[in-house]
């Protein structure tokens, strides 16, 4: 895990950070910069996948969060980083603790569809690419990491 960063389940009235981190993380992906503007509202997070407890959030020593990730049961819906915090294990530390949650639920598999600029992160990570799916991004690839 990246020094100093510890993942925790995220807190009620925590959701205006968790959009705010996901725009700066969002805003690097200027191959998408066009779809992203078509389609703002579907980056707001829910406040009931916080009261539900969807979201594992990396916060650094000072408790600020620096990355997150949206789990259902072994679905990985996306994982967020700061721009600032990249490059320091934080995106593998979230991927490696939805593993963890998917497998201790009693799931054999952790499930992503990733787009086409996140296609190497999680093969990186041990995912094995499956067929492809449709996204608002364009065509995606399903994939699944044994577990």
């Amino acid at each position: 895990m990246g020094s100093g960063v510890r993942i925790r389940d995220s807190r009620p009235g925590e959701a205006a950070a968790l959009e705010a981190l996901q725009h700066r993380a969002v805003a690097t992906w200027t191959e998408y910069r066009e779809q992203l503007e078509q389609h703002r509202a579907a980056l707001a997070i829910p406040h009931a996948w916080i009261d539900e407890g969807r979201i594992r959030v990396a916060e650094d020593d000072s408790g600020r969060p620096v990355g997150f990730a949206v789990v259902v049961a072994n679905d990985l819906d996306s994982v967020y980083v700061d721009p600032d915090a990249s490059q320091k294990g934080i995106g593998r530390s979230l991927v490696e603790d939805a593993a963890a949650g998917a497998k201790q639920a009693g799931s054999s598999t952790l499930n992503v569809s990733a787009i086409a600029g996140s296609q190497a992160f999680y093969e990186r990570l041990g995912f094995e690419p499956g067929e492809a799916v449709p996204s608002r991004f364009g065509t995606g690839v399903r994939m699944r990491l044994r577990l």
